[in-house]
């Protein structure tokens, strides 16, 4: 069954703080806006304490060597469960081995903003993201699938380039405008929590 991981995509931490009160999520997505607002790090550190789930979505992009030390920072010192990677994946997967870290390395081949092709290259890394598209294909390739722009089927794509209202091959459903935004984010969030149950027992998972 896929799982979902609440994107809070949102300007400020007691806005953010709202929200995981409100949706009492078992996953959360922090990312590079909410990353560097005032006391950003010190929620990740908060919410990773606190137990919660955390895809600290950072997107780590530059040489290797810095990727390398970057990683080794964050899986140190703030220990969420995933970690996202867009270049030199592989520097920041020998890290996280090397330190044994409980923080799983997410691959990010392309944005979810970018055309996607129907042919898919295997990634280094266990876990991806990726848009609908291409799902299916990387859990044929064995990997672990975060799906984003999962979303009403009337809603505006917004920065996507594709979207949809469920996708049963993922294994987690990055949800962040339809519950964040919505007038009652609670019962967002627990509509598209069974709307992932559903699809999941069709498809048998």
């Amino acid at each position: 069954m896929p799982k979902i991981i609440v994107a809070l995509d949102v300007p400020d931490v007691t806005h953010a703080m709202r929200l995981v009160n409100e949706t009492r999520a078992d996953w959360l997505k922090i990312g590079l806006e909410l990353i560097y607002a005032k006391g950003g790090l010190d929620l990740v550190r908060l919410l990773v304490n606190a137990q919660c789930n955390i895809f600290l979505d950072a997107k780590l992009a530059d040489i290797p060597s810095t990727v390398e030390r970057a990683t080794r920072s964050i899986c140190e010192n703030l220990r969420p469960h995933m970690l996202s990677v867009h270049r030199n994946v592989e520097a920041a997967l020998r890290v996280a081995a090397a330190l044994s870290s409980a923080t799983k390395i997410v691959h990010v081949p392309q944005f979810t903003s970018d055309p996607y092709g129907d042919d898919p290259d295997k990634s280094p890394a266990e876990y991806v993201v990726s848009s609908v598209v291409n799902a299916a294909a990387y859990k044929r390739m064995g990997h672990k699938v975060l799906v984003a722009g999962i979303r009403e089927y009337d809603a505006p794509m917004d920065d996507h380039s594709v979207t949809a209202n469920q996708c049963p091959e993922a294994d987690y459903w990055v949800i962040g405008r339809s519950i964040t935004r919505a007038a009652n984010p609670a019962e967002a969030y627990a509509k598209w929590a069974e709307l992932a149950r559903i699809s999941g027992i069709a498809k048998g998972t």
